[in-house]
């Protein structure tokens, strides 16, 4: 599988005919889900602003979410001048409804995909999925990210 995709370009519903460059795979462990979430970040060109959203609505195509339940999708924007927060951490952990242990292990994800996504001056960061495993863990299964 290695062979046939490295060096092809893969294409999806996000990409043009052309598709983008598989320049690496990432191999994961299998996992058992018992929930599938979403979890990005944008510059939002309006406020200028670093903004993270978050969604229940994990492993699917987040901007049709958006266009059809957006309410779905929760939002907050991070002050340039503090930088990012545990008070932001906890009103996303809060509204995917998750419990204390996995709240302290959003929180450090949130917080470490924050500094990354200013260190690395991205435009684009999305998690998707962020699973709960069975065992109640959270875990990073899809990652993408823009320059």
């Amino acid at each position: 599988m290695l062979r046939k995709w490295l060096g092809k370009n893969l294409v999806t519903y996000q990409t043009d005919d052309n598709g983008q460059p598989v320049n690496t795979i990432l191999v994961e462990e299998c996992t058992d889900i018992a929930e599938e979430l979403y979890l990005g970040a944008v510059i939002d060109r309006a406020s200028q602003r670093l903004v993270f959203m978050a969604s229940k609505e994990g492993g699917v195509n987040i901007e049709e979410v958006a266009a059809t339940t957006p309410e779905k999708i929760f939002q907050v924007a991070i002050d340039p001048l503090k930088g990012p927060s545990t008070n932001e951490a906890n009103e996303l952990a809060t509204k995917l409804e998750l419990n204390e242990i996995q709240k302290g292990q959003f929180k450090d994800l949130y917080l470490s995909l924050s500094k990354f996504f200013i260190e690395k001056d991205l435009s684009l960061l999305e998690i998707n999925p962020l699973v709960i495993t069975s065992e109640g863990d959270l875990i990073c299964l899809g990652c993408k990210n823009k320059h």
